[in-house]
């Protein structure tokens, strides 16, 4: 939820200048703030080609570490080592990676019987 103006947020914390909100409020207002921010930072990754660690890679996948960890050791992913230890992903090799073996809908493989 993104506020316009601050005076639209503060209407929604302090409906009434002299009534202060309660602490179970703020903490729900708490909790909702930090999963919009969760969200933006995600979708920040996602539009940019950022260089990612095993574990945001394997966020941004929806695999576990473990799937990355054989990933890496059956060296099907591209990853980089620039000092030998730590693995690192590119977003855009892991977008490449994740669209291969595309399997056609079936609405595309009827239009493909239809115009043969």
């Amino acid at each position: 939820m993104v506020y316009r103006s601050l005076s639209a947020y503060m209407e929604l914390i302090m409906p009434n200048e002299y009534e202060l909100p309660s602490y179970r409020e703020l903490a729900k207002e708490v909790r909702s703030l930090k999963l919009e921010i969760a969200e933006l930072m995600k979708i920040a990754i996602a539009s940019s080609d950022s260089v990612m660690s095993l574990s945001k890679a394997s966020d941004y996948l929806g695999v576990s570490m473990n799937r990355m960890y054989k990933l890496n050791s059956e060296k099907a992913i591209p990853y980089s080592k620039p000092g030998g230890k730590t693995a690192f992903y590119r977003k855009s090799d892991l977008d490449r990676w994740a669209s291969k073996n595309r399997v056609s809908s079936q609405e595309e493989l009827q239009r493909g019987r239809d115009a043969a």
